[in-house]
């Protein structure tokens, strides 16, 4: 049974943070690494896609200056910058979605290259993985820029892998299909691919390293002495990661819950990565510690006609978005997180603010709802419409100039005390 870390971008950009997380890794036991693309690579890739800009590549030749690359790892950064440029240019002709994907993911690969040098650089015995190795486990299926994980099909492509002879560093945010192509598992790839990692390789524990020191139960930025919270049932996390919560999505979420199903109750973790043995957050399949988070998120909403919903929950499903309904026998009421509110074409809609409280003591303990409600009213809020996500959740949407104000007065009513 495998033990994965996932590195995201921003715990990547200098090499003094890579060299800080290797040192960390020297103690631990660890099998499979999977690394997002450095720092905004990403985001400077798609900025070259549609501009005359040069080089996404930059911060790369920058960080070549603090690790270095063995011979065999130079020569692959070369061969991955060559197939960039070449690409590109046949991109700006043609536009191709799969071409798009190929492109897309080349930070992903080259930061592997980075990672494998610095680890063996330290002693560790490492080999890198890339999309197009042979050995390559992760079979995804579906649309080239939001694909998911075929996990019956990655599982028995894992079992051709031997993780007793040496680490494997992978890159994270896509799978390729059964002909060969890379495409991307879309936002939150490359916790997906971890987790598709999890459950290929039956993990026994799972980490998600990023730049935060676990779940806050409330949003740091407004509540300053937000805690840390130590553990979090599956149910709990997938409710608070709705509300906005710094936690993976409930489809980064679904290979756990297989695993679950399976019997397996792997360690899974979310911690910062230059410091591991900081605070964290464990997500467990039920938890006996008495949680209560409350979280927040900006959302649009956008006024459906009856007869269109068919048609655009379709396209939401496709794109794997969240979002809710709030609905009457003509018209439905659609609400969407503002960062994804763009990317399908739905008009204008009205910028409001979601918060919520989740605990699993609410399918127990009554009145917590009531008092969420009346600690909202007493603060002269006006709730536009109540969200129910599950039954341990509930949920407000309100106008964002009295964001602040309600999540003080939810934590001051339930942690305040």
């Amino acid at each position: 049974m495998a033990v994965v870390y996932k590195f995201g971008g921003s715990s990547l950009d200098s090499g003094r943070k890579i060299r800080k997380i290797v040192r960390q890794l020297k103690d631990r036991e660890i099998d499979i690494i999977v690394c997002s693309a450095i720092g905004k690579t990403t985001d400077m890739i798609k900025m070259v896609l549609n501009s005359n800009e040069k080089n996404p590549f930059f911060v790369y030749e920058e960080l070549k200056s603090e690790i270095s690359l063995d011979s065999k790892s130079e020569r692959k950064y070369h061969e991955i910058l060559n197939q960039f440029f070449r690409a590109l240019s046949v991109y700006r002709r043609v536009k191709s979605k799969l071409l798009e994907s190929f492109l897309l993911v080349c930070g992903e690969r080259i930061a592997v290259e980075f990672i494998k040098s610095a680890l063996a650089d330290a002693g560790f015995h490492v080999e890198s993985i890339d999309f197009y190795d042979s050995r390559f486990p992760l079979i995804v299926e579906g649309p080239p820029l939001n694909a998911s994980i075929n996990l019956r099909m990655s599982r028995e492509r894992a079992k051709k892998l031997d993780l007793k002879k040496k680490m494997i560093v992978f890159p994270g945010f896509a799978g390729i299909d059964l002909d060969g192509n890379v495409r991307i598992l879309g936002r939150g790839g490359s916790d997906l691919a971890a987790m598709g990692y999890g459950y290929s390789f039956k993990a026994k524990e799972i980490w998600l390293c990023t730049d935060v020191d676990g779940v806050k139960s409330a949003p740091p930025r407004i509540i300053k002495d937000a805690r840390t919270v130590k553990k979090l049932s599956i149910e709990e996390a997938m409710d608070a990661a709705f509300f906005g919560a710094k936690l993976p999505s409930t489809r980064t979420l679904e290979p756990l819950v297989c695993l679950y199903k399976e019997g397996l109750e792997p360690k899974c973790v979310i911690a910062n990565s230059i410091n591991l043995g900081g605070e964290k957050t464990e997500i467990v399949k039920k938890s006996n510690q008495k949680n209560m988070i409350i979280a927040g998120r900006d959302v649009v909403r956008f006024s459906i006609e009856k007869r269109e919903i068919s048609y655009i929950i379709e396209k939401l499903f496709d794109n794997n978005l969240d979002f809710f309904l709030v609905g009457t026998n003509r018209y439905f009421n659609l609400f969407i997180p503002e960062e994804f509110s763009n990317l399908i074409e739905l008009g204008d809609g009205e910028g409001l603010y979601l918060a919520g409280v989740v605990s699993a003591s609410m399918a127990e303990e009554k009145g917590i709802s009531a008092e969420a409600s009346t600690a909202l009213n007493e603060a002269g809020i006006n709730i536009l419409y109540n969200v129910d996500p599950s039954r341990i959740s509930i949920g407000f949407v309100i106008s964002r100039e009295d964001t602040t104000t309600c999540i003080e007065a939810l934590y001051n009513t339930f942690m305040g005390k």
